[in-house]
């Protein structure tokens, strides 16, 4: 009753030795409570193993780590374990008859004893001397009666070694040849745990004072001793190490020393403020503070450990082993708090472990994962020439450029991705990179304005007449197919972004009729059958909210009929409303105060945009562009007369400035410093010089 009784108080005493863990605890520890992140996209109906014998088998021997708890280290998980209930086991057996070495000497068993043996009975102090109790405070939330008998069973062991105590304050006083009293506290430490518990300074490590009689595990042949923030366990086979709260709960999930996990291999291994690892027979306990605790073993730890362990580009788990639907797999989820990109790590009994992580795992995650058209991974992800990646899956690859593009003010990034059934290499662009396989290219390369231009270029008959593109989606964004786009949606059904329906031309110019679906998270676009080669087919994607009006960069019904009737130079302009936008962003840096309706900023961009089409194509496809521009965004009568007068004065620009790109955006940026300023559309007149702009507000 009286061990229950204390167990009860161990959290008061986590408390009051709070004072005392700060003075070793490294000042901006990282405290508990903060909310968990999510482990990115989650896979439906995942079931964990009730009883895994051994994760991912077959299992991996796992070599102990460098102890560093006799260092005096307060390890990271003792500051997240402050507040928690301290595990509690039924199984308690007082280790009267365990010895811990195979040399011990009978007195062990006499120390041991003690634990059994009233107060009472105990040695009484010598006549007329006072109990420690009454001379000093009593430290760590003990009461006088334990505080006595502490000091008792000190007499009791001095006894038994025949040799005199020595107090020495609240460190290690009565010792026996196998037991230790640590006053206050009325509990006997023996053997290799009291040897541990020395080396890691006694009361004064982290462990704090015994809280507990030494038990014997249920196996027969460990033993325990608990304390106010930990336990420190012993096997023969392992020896002694310490468990904190923190990892000691996670433990007892999985049956303590009896179940996978085994005995502890090593004490805590800390990774700054980050987290932390403690070894076991079976597997490793990793701890992050957003994430918590989760268990790596087998095949799966292997893989994990050559992939760099928690330093690595997986980060820490966040969750056990799990099996998918299919019951045939297991498989670790991770995540890299750096770099706040997913991952996992597969494994199968066919393939072996292999991780999918970054825009392949957002790619792969919203297709289905393993349940997906590509199955499981058959061999880790590999670079191409440092610009790409791919990775092969049981029924395809899948290819990635490195560039993303975002969505919306939220921060997120959206990946594209490539399936494909024969291999591709890779080529460096600026701001992009192209794919060449056999008889086609793939190019993305974004452009000025941040969005993502997708070309594919079919050369030869045998080329493929269908692409596809798998989009990255974050847990809960979708995706939606209309006439014109495929809309992302945010998990609220906010409208965060676009990609736009391909356009595609055949060798002789003329428009190539495209089908274009949408299935979950894969994009396939069929070219038809046009004889005539090379067939060119181009989208875009687009970010929302436009900081320029919509149809700058997601072509409207009247814009898509221009380039309908002139793909080729349609394609050719492509970049110019973007490459506009930049110019009249470098003039006015201030363009957010500003705004960019009618004013300076506008001006400046019509010029810039008429000019661009007028260089890369020819005036009449400028023409057209811009009056399908303004029948597309009609504005009132003032504002129609500034941008068609602008809009004049861009096409002239680029007639001047035919050969000479960087004198289009020296020109309009002067004229809109020149600008003149209206407020009728008598004001605005007729162009007839084409060397000016006009605005009506600053």
């Amino acid at each position: 009753m009286a061990v229950r009784n204390r167990a009860r108080r161990s959290k008061t005493r986590i408390a009051q030795v709070a004072a005392l863990m700060c003075v070793v605890i490294a000042a901006g520890s990282v405290a508990a409570g903060a909310d968990p992140v999510e482990p990115g996209p989650v896979q439906p109906t995942i079931q964990v193993p009730e009883a895994p014998a051994t994760p991912s088998t077959p299992a991996v021997p796992t070599e102990p780590e460098p102890d560093t708890s006799d260092k005096g280290q307060v390890p990271p998980s003792v500051v997240a374990s402050q507040g928690m209930a301290f595990p509690q086991r039924q199984d308690n057996t007082l280790a009267s008859k365990i010895e811990h070495e195979p040399d011990s000497a009978p007195e062990k068993g006499r120390e041991r004893a003690l634990e059994n043996i009233p107060t009472e009975r105990l040695r009484s102090l010598p006549r007329g001397q006072k109990p420690r109790s009454e001379i000093q405070e009593i430290p760590g939330g003990f009461s006088k009666a334990e505080a006595d008998r502490a000091e008792r069973l000190e007499l009791e062991l001095a006894a038994i070694d025949e040799t005199p105590r020595s107090p020495s304050g609240i460190q290690a006083t009565g010792s026996g040849p196998g037991c230790q009293v640590y006053w206050p506290s009325p509990h006997l430490v023996c053997g290799a745990i009291k040897d541990k518990y020395n080396a890691m300074g006694g009361p004064g490590s982290w462990l704090s004072w015994p809280n507990s009689p030494e038990y014997v595990n249920p196996d027969g042949i460990g033993a325990r001793s608990q304390f106010l923030n930990g336990s420190i366990y012993w096997s023969p086979s392992t020896g002694a190490h310490p468990v904190s709260i923190l990892y000691m709960t996670k433990w007892e999930q999985f049956g303590w020393e009896t179940g996978w996990l085994g005995y502890p291999t090593a004490s805590e291994i800390g990774h700054g403020p980050l987290g932390s690892q403690q070894e076991f027979q079976g597997a490793g306990l990793f701890w992050s503070q957003p994430a918590g605790v989760y268990a790596v073993g087998g095949a799966i730890r292997a893989k994990y450990d050559a992939a760099g362990g928690p330093g690595g580009f997986l980060g820490y788990p966040t969750s056990d082993e799990l099996t998918p639907p299919d019951g045939v797999g297991r498989f670790n989820t991770f995540k890299n708090h750096l770099t706040n990109l997913n991952g996992s790590i597969y494994w199968h009994p066919q393939h072996g472990a292999h991780p999918v992580s970054g825009p392949i795992f957002a790619q792969w995650a919203s297709a289905g994962y393993e349940a997906s058209q590509f199955g499981y991974p058959t061999a880790d992800q590999m670079n191409l020439e440092g610009i790409a990646a791919e990775q092969q899956f049981q029924n395809s690859k899948i290819y990635t450029p490195g560039v993303s593009f975002p969505v919306g003010q939220s921060g997120v990034s959206l990946t594209l991705g490539v399936p494909s059934a024969g291999p591709m290499s890779a080529a460096a662009l600026p701001d992009g990179v192209r794919f060449s396989g056999a008889g086609f290219e793939m190019t993305f390369q974004k452009n000025s304005g941040g969005n993502l231009n997708i070309d594919y270029l079919r050369t030869t008959s045998q080329a493929p007449s269908e692409f596809k593109l798998l989009v990255g989606l974050p847990a809960g964004y979708s995706a939606t197919i209309d006439a014109y786009d495929i809309s992302v949606k945010s998990p609220g059904g906010t409208l965060v972004g676009k990609i736009t329906l391909p356009m595609s031309f055949d060798g002789s110019g003329q428009e190539v009729s495209t089908f274009t679906s949408l299935q979950g998270n894969q994009v396939s676009v069929n070219l038809g059958s046009s004889p005539s080669l090379p067939i060119r087919s181009f989208l875009r994607t687009a970010d929302l909210p436009y900081p320029a009006p919509a149809g700058y960069e997601n072509l409207s019904p009247q814009e898509r009929q221009v380039c309908r009737d002139d793909l080729p130079e349609c394609w050719n302009v492509r970049n110019a409303a973007s490459d506009a936008q930049q110019v009249s962003y470098r003039e006015y840096p201030d363009w957010r105060t500003r705004g960019e309706q009618d004013n300076r900023v506008d001006a400046v961009r019509h010029c810039a945009w008429l000019a661009y089409m007028t260089q890369r194509a020819d005036e009449d496809f400028a023409r057209r562009m811009g009056n399908a521009h303004e029948l597309a965004t009609p504005n009132a009568p003032l504002a129609a007369a500034m941008d068609e007068y602008n809009n004049e004065t861009g096409v002239h620009v680029g007639l001047r400035e035919e050969h000479s790109e960087t004198g289009i955006e020296i020109t309009c940026r002067e004229y809109g410093r020149e600008a003149r300023q209206v407020s009728s559309v008598t004001d605005v007149g007729t162009n007839v010089y084409k060397n000016d702009l006009v605005f009506i507000h600053e």
